[in-house]
């Protein structure tokens, strides 16, 4: 019984991965051919990614592409990496000051 408990489980579990994974690579804004995307990576605004083929996005991966980011083909982000651009509210003439918060 114990046996078949686990099986269900297991099964629901691909199941819901696979179907995060689907999600996620239809948000993407230019997704290739043979893109990986390992269950525990992380993608913020992925609608400012573009992944070209055979591309291995592995473990623990954190990508925040709200400033758009390019991965190009055959390549393969390592575990553990954080790749981040992000749009800042700026303008060119502010940059450079000092700025202090309130106390």
């Amino acid at each position: 019984m114990k046996y078949l408990f686990a099986k269900a489980i297991d099964r629901l579990a691909r199941a819901y991965w696979a179907q995060r994974t689907e999600r996620l690579m239809s948000q993407i804004a230019a997704c290739g051919r043979r893109v990986k995307i390992e269950r525990d990576a992380v993608i913020n605004s992925a609608g400012g990614l573009s992944v070209s083929d055979d591309v291995t996005i592995n473990s623990m991966t954190h990508i925040f592409a709200g400033g758009g980011v390019k991965i190009g083909a055959r390549n393969q982000i390592s575990a553990l990496c954080s790749i981040a651009s992000v749009i800042h509210e700026e303008t060119l003439e502010s940059r450079g000051q000092l700025r202090f918060a309130p106390c």
